[in-house]
């Protein structure tokens, strides 16, 4: 299932609101969310980056734009901590995640709120999960029930 343009900026949306900076997102198609992100990214020139294995961290905006020295999880989560801008962080974590990529993940889980910083997980093992539970807001990419609206006099959802 191919994620559209009101998908993902709903998603977006319910990421930035999120009550922590730590979200896993529980999506079945990460290649079409981050196709929809970077393309929210180009648009809006928000700084949102992405984290794999193979690639390292990569600017969504300019998606041949690679941050220097950012080769392993460990760190991307370095980066971020020591970062004093607004920035998005999509991560496809490894299988594994060590005891300090975990410990610097609960660091950046009590970030100040300002400026917004927001890693978001993409998939990753349920163990992770599961040891970070405490400071993981788990969202899925499910669009919000509509509420009820008031349409023409009468309320509708």
């Amino acid at each position: 299932m191919s994620i559209d343009t009101q998908a993902g900026n709903d998603i977006l949306e319910r990421v930035l609101e999120a009550e922590g900076p730590l979200v896993w997102l529980d999506v079945d198609d990460v290649e079409g969310l981050v196709e929809r992100f970077a393309a929210m990214a180009r648009r809006s020139g928000q700084s949102m980056y992405r984290w794999r294995p193979e690639d390292g961290l990569v600017s969504l905006r300019e998606a041949s734009t690679r941050v220097p020295g950012c080769p392993r999880v460990g760190d991307v989560l370095r980066y971020i901590l020591q970062s004093l801008h607004f920035g998005i962080y999509l991560v496809t974590p490894p299988a594994l995640v060590g005891a300090q990529d975990a410990h610097l993940l609960r660091q950046i889980a009590r970030l100040p709120a300002q400026p917004v910083r927001r890693v978001i997980l993409l998939g990753g093992a349920p163990s992770l999960a599961e040891s970070l539970d405490d400071v993981l807001v788990h969202m899925a990419t499910q669009p919000r029930p509509a509420g009820l609206r008031l349409r023409d006099g009468r309320w509708v959802t």
